[in-house]
């Protein structure tokens, strides 16, 4: 449409809302959290706590995988004043590998406690120096202590950690990951006969605080443990970040934190926070212990404790020595007393003098890491759901809308709709209107139609990752317009006038996981929210109403057709054609949910448009690259197949050409 200004103002709220998703998820995140009562008697809380440990358990994707065989090999010691190092490799899973380091006293003449040391978002992992010089003061004290390099950290780096958003599609979570880990990690400790199996502690900070809070939750070998500045109540997820090893989907619809720590009760636990931890706050923490005391109080209060340190985030000498306390105390016995850490020199963070695998590194052929590891679940998970769907729709649909997307609102909020202004141009007219997805959301739009107008219209929703108002300047919509369709087009809940940004992308990522209701869901929610206001309006044809999306939005157009009848058609333009890759992806992690593929793959879920038209044109590859005319068809051969079985196969187009030709196909093909 080049006679557009492009300068022209196509804003439809007065200011960009960009904080009006952060501000929805936070009322949802309250008001799941004030469901979730605190015991008066024990019985009670017994009742309860069977039901968290067991979401907790499913959230984290499942525990219950048969132990293979450790294969512990040490690699070398290293002897020091009071101590010494052993360096392990261990197989936590098959061709699943982890260096540890092993602190033991110099001298010892009977089983020690052993003191599990998992660390936090410290690149050098185990050789940190604040690792180094915990586990130095506990073997010291007459403790042995192990250390553990968590997935995507120092000799683990290979592994990826922190882009592993992928994950959670097979319904695996690195949460989960971390927690087998550290689970087998004390398999290995209570298995050495320098250690008492019966008297096992656990305590990292930050990340590794959260590691400890939910191995201890769930590993009742641990009889003391010390999570250090990572206590909170989940209500401050909402009003931060935090990563994607820190998130447990849908712990919110069950438990606060102070209910998953109350798992550890009636065993020792030591709060350990800092009171100038920006990013843990001690009134949060002092919050969290409150409420968690009401648990304590059923069995022994003592037992809980709440220890403040006048420091930043960290794991300072100070906070050491509190632990060491806590761990004489309740795995040694006898009253508490003062622990005053000695001097301990630690190697720098470049050294390789504690590494298992030396110069080397951990990583060989063999060496599984989470793409490979992601890859075998999706394969397995894909072939489960096409054994088990063959071709049942209704059940693919409730799949993906209850286990993948956490299910949908009531509908009940009216549309509200408001048509703020509209802009006559020579050749079409551009209304201006916003309408609510749910309570908290505001939908703002442009409708684009042709003038003259024919009325009434056919009408598409046309969705771009760049927002609503790129659809005023497209050629492609134009020759939509000119076909004599009216166009919609959306700046569904966090793009575009209501866009928090890069930051406030990951964070409502992050926060729809916790809420069990992932962002993508909620976006393909919105679109159907758009086509029923379209369905409202007298100038649309009602059973022709189709939906169009480009990148990332292509999933959501397909998912949206693919779970909503009143879909007439759609199309996906250079759209991701296969949740399989054991190399990782470049698409953006809100293409991720949970157990997505529940339903199988793309190819799968685009066979549930059949029979209504269905265009794909340019779809690309994990790596971002178009796929090739031969690899299209075998891609999306269950989609040929639904379709052919439909006896539609003519309403399936699978289109490899230049974006122009692509968009032609694209208007051709949903006006047909």
């Amino acid at each position: 449409m080049a006679t557009l200004d492009l300068l022209e103002e196509l804003n439809v709220l007065p200011q960009p809302h960009t904080k009006m998703l952060e501000d929805h998820m936070a009322r949802q995140g309250d008001e799941l959290l004030r469901q979730h009562p605190y015991p008066q008697t024990l019985e009670q809380w017994q009742r309860q706590r069977a039901t968290i440990r067991e979401r907790l358990i499913e959230s984290l994707g499942g525990l219950s995988e048969e132990k293979c065989d450790l294969n512990p090999r040490l690699t070398g010691t290293v002897e020091r004043d009071g101590y010494r190092v052993e360096k392990v490799l261990l197989e936590t899973r098959p061709n699943w590998y982890a260096g540890v380091n092993v602190y033991l006293p110099a001298d010892m003449d009977s089983p020690a406690p052993g003191i599990l040391c998992p660390h936090g978002h410290w690149n050098p992992g185990k050789i940190s120096p604040h690792v180094q010089a915990r586990c130095a003061t506990l073997a010291r004290r007459g403790y042995v202590a192990l250390a553990l390099d968590m997935v995507g950290y120092g000799e683990r780096e290979f592994m990826e950690h922190r882009p592993t958003f992928y994950l959670f599609a097979a319904g695996w979570t690195l949460a989960g990951l971390l927690t087998w880990d550290n689970m087998r990690a004390i398999d290995y400790l209570c298995s050495r006969p320098e250690v008492d199996g019966e008297r096992i502690g656990c305590t990292g900070a930050s990340g590794g605080g959260n590691q400890t809070t939910y191995v201890s939750a769930l590993d009742d070998r641990i009889k003391a443990a010390v999570p250090v500045c990572s206590v909170e109540v989940y209500q401050d997820y909402f009003r931060k970040g935090h990563c994607t090893c820190e998130t447990v989907p849908g712990v919110v619809t069950y438990a606060d934190q102070p209910h998953i720590l109350g798992l550890v009760a009636p065993r020792a636990l030591l709060l350990l926070n800092g009171i100038l931890d920006g990013g843990f706050p001690i009134m949060r923490a002092r919050e969290a212990y409150d409420r968690l005391l009401e648990i304590y109080k059923l069995y022994d209060p003592e037992s809980l404790g709440l220890a403040e340190i006048y420091t930043p985030h960290g794991y300072e000498r100070r906070m050491r020595e509190a632990a060491c306390g806590w761990f004489d105390r309740w795995l040694k016995g006898g009253e508490p007393k003062e622990v005053v850490e000695e001097h301990v020199w630690v190697e720098h963070d470049r050294s390789d003098t504690l590494l298992v695998g030396g110069r080397e590194g951990l990583a060989s052929e063999k060496a599984v890491t989470i793409p490979r590891l992601y890859d075998r679940l999706a394969a397995e998970a894909i072939d489960q759901a096409r054994k088990s769907a063959k071709g049942a729709s209704v059940s693919s649909r409730r799949a993906v809308i209850e286990s993948a997307f956490g299910g949908f609102p009531s509908g009940d909020t009216p549309l509200q709709p408001q048509i703020v202004d509209t802009i006559e141009r020579e050749d079409c007219a551009i209304e201006k209107l916003a309408f609510r997805g749910e309570r908290d959301i505001i939908i703002p739009c442009l409708l684009l139609r042709a003038r003259p107008a024919q009325r009434p219209q056919p009408a598409c929703v046309f969705l771009s990752p760049d927002g609503k108002s790129v659809a005023a300047r497209r050629w492609d919509v134009w020759q939509m317009l000119r076909a004599g369709w009216t166009v919609l087009a959306a700046d569904l809940r966090g793009v575009g006038e209501t866009s928090g940004g890069a930051r406030g992308e990951q964070w409502a990522l992050i926060r729809g996981f916790t809420l069990g209701r992932h962002i993508f869901g909620q976006r393909v929610w919105d679109v159907m929210r758009c086509i029923e206001y379209l369905e409202s309006r007298d100038d649309i044809v009602s059973d022709r109403i189709c939906v169009w999306g480009e990148e990332e939005s292509a999933l959501l157009a397909l998912y949206a057709a693919a779970m909503d009848d009143r879909v007439a058609g759609a199309a996906c333009d250079a759209m991701l054609s296969t949740y399989r890759s054991d190399s990782g992806f470049v698409q953006p992690p809100t293409l991720f949910p949970r157990n997505i593929l529940k339903a199988g793959d793309v190819a799968d879920v685009a066979a549930l448009v059949a029979p209504r038209p269905l265009l794909i044109a340019n779809a690309v590859d994990p790596s971002g690259d178009r796929l090739t005319e031969d690899e299209l068809p075998a891609t999306f051969e269950p989609t040929t197949q639904a379709y052919r079985d439909a006896d539609a196969a003519a309403s399936l187009r699978l289109v490899v050409d230049s974006s122009e030709a692509a968009a032609r196909a694209i208007v051709e093909h949903l006006g047909e």
